[in-house]
């Protein structure tokens, strides 16, 4: 009897050990209510090329820094960050955040696990994850976590991330770009590709953009839309939001500008064999060319709305109380521009 009642004792023993392994997590505190877990870290190989998805469940926010670096590996260091009453309650938020990097074949996982609800659901209370993840230059990243800010700086090959409600910002891309969010702003640097971004109640900021095959895509509703040094052809749409494009080079016939209750101010510094439409509702719409390009220009306003063509050689073809069509130079690119509703129309030459 004996011996039954020490091999159970210490089997016992031996259970609680290694549930304190398992569940047991160093858990400081944080200023007030905030609590934190010490760095923690995974890694899976990873070729230049392949894909990583980023999963995650809508109990977890936090903020993932994203870089590319030269190598063949997938690495991610992290923190769990928890608002809790207490420690013992933090370590036990902590307990049910799982965390995972894992390649099976080709496909490659990053999951950001919790519970569904998470314990501090419908409370003031949190769990985020804030993290650092290094890939291989020339990687593709999708994501599917809705809750996290992104910070994305290298060479990518492709980002997608679609319905999120986290601030983002990424830097460097060759490839197919397609980013929507609604609260948060988007902001993008050096893009080269097939480039698609929606936004609602925020600002999109791009420099450095330059489009290959489709238009370039940019839709808004009750923020801004600013873009500084672009090549290519543009789909630009916004409601109830500014919209400004700066150093922009049109390269085909594709590119338009619609706008609704949104200040248009357009900026072009060359457009070869190009075109170009721009309609405005109940708002101004004013576009600076080089005063020795080439364009047909057809412009038209409703109402009590007027024309003006300043710093430029025109050659009129069509005058009429609500339009104007002229031409600077040979007219060999197309713009037409016109605004519906209560606006006005300034096209000023300068001297490039």
């Amino acid at each position: 009897m004996k011996n039954r009642t020490k091999i159970f004792l210490s089997l016992l023993a031996l259970v609680t050990f290694l549930t304190s392994l398992t569940s047991g997590e160093e858990i400081r505190a944080v200023g007030q209510s905030g609590y934190e877990s010490g760095e923690a870290s995974a890694v899976v190989t990873m070729s230049p090329g392949e894909r990583i998805r980023i999963i995650s469940t809508n109990y977890l926010t936090g903020n993932l820094n994203i870089e590319t670096i030269k190598g063949n590996e997938a690495r991610f260091k992290f923190q769990k960050r928890l608002k809790a009453p207490d420690q013992a309650t933090a370590i036990d938020f902590a307990g049910v955040i799982d965390i995972s990097l894992e390649k099976n074949g080709s496909e490659i996982k990053l999951l950001l696990k919790s519970p569904n609800p998470a314990p501090w659901s419908g409370s003031d209370n949190s769990g985020r994850i804030d993290g650092e993840l290094t890939l291989p230059e020339g990687c593709l990243v999708e994501f599917e976590a809705g809750y996290f800010d992104v910070n994305m700086t290298g060479k990518f090959k492709g980002v997608k991330n679609v319905s999120t409600f986290g601030r983002m910002e990424i830097d460097g891309v060759d490839g197919d770009l397609e980013l929507s969010s609604s609260n948060r702003d988007i902001i993008v640097k050096n893009i080269k590709g097939d480039i698609s971004i929606s936004a609602s109640y925020a600002d999109i900021i791009a420099e450095g953009i330059e489009s290959i095959g489709p238009a370039t895509y940019m839709k808004n509703e009750n923020g801004n839309i600013t873009i500084v040094d672009f090549k290519g052809a543009f789909d630009i749409r916004n409601d109830f939001g500014r919209i400004k494009v700066d150093k922009a080079v049109l390269t085909d016939e594709r590119s338009s500008i619609r706008g609704s209750y949104s200040p248009i101010k357009l900026s072009i510094d060359d457009m070869i064999d190009a075109g170009l439409t721009v309609r405005n509702n109940n708002e101004d719409i004013e576009i600076s060319v080089p005063e020795n390009g080439s364009a047909d220009f057809s412009l038209k306003v409703e109402g009590n709305g007027e024309i003006h063509a300043d710093g430029l050689t025109i050659v009129p073809t069509y005058v009429d109380y609500n339009r104007l069509d002229f031409k600077i130079g040979e007219g060999d690119s197309r713009v037409r521009v016109s605004v519906g509703g209560k606006g006005n129309i300034s096209i000023n030459g300068y001297e490039k």
